[in-house]
């Protein structure tokens, strides 16, 4: 049979987007499949937005959550390197998503001192910003 492309996957309310969903719900599976969280996202699925929202908290993704071991052990990539990326992926993610709770999770990175990450920050919150929606 042909292999589905991520391309071709346009059903939101299917089961596809469901399993997706569950998979990238865990922090560690969300690094590694950055691409399907952004398809995700362009979906517009209400439960993605709350896990975008938590992985771009500072300090809430922990080292259990993307499977390290709280030792001196060095891992690669380093947990300080997922965390950066989830930031990237969740940032991302919520340009799809307009509203009072995004702008202000958004608002946090505009000063922040990683440049890439206050970019990105910015290109969202000015797109986020730009949609005519009654925030509440």
């Amino acid at each position: 049979g042909k292999a589905i492309l991520f391309s071709r996957v346009t059903c939101p309310n299917c089961r596809v987007a469901e399993n997706l969903l569950a998979i990238v719900s865990c922090p560690r599976d969300a690094f590694y499949l950055p691409y399907t969280v952004k398809m995700l996202a362009s979906w517009r699925i209400p439960e993605l937005q709350k896990i975008l929202l938590h992985y771009l908290k500072p300090n809430a993704i922990s080292l259990d959550d993307v499977g390290l071991e709280a030792n001196d052990d060095t891992y690669f990539p380093p947990y300080p390197y997922i965390c950066r990326e989830l930031k990237f992926t969740a940032i991302y993610g919520l340009m799809y998503y307009p509203s009072k709770e995004t702008i202000d999770a958004l608002s946090i990175y505009l000063c922040d001192s990683d440049a890439d990450i206050r970019s990105a920050a910015n290109r969202a919150y000015k797109k986020v910003s730009a949609h005519k929606v009654t925030f509440k």
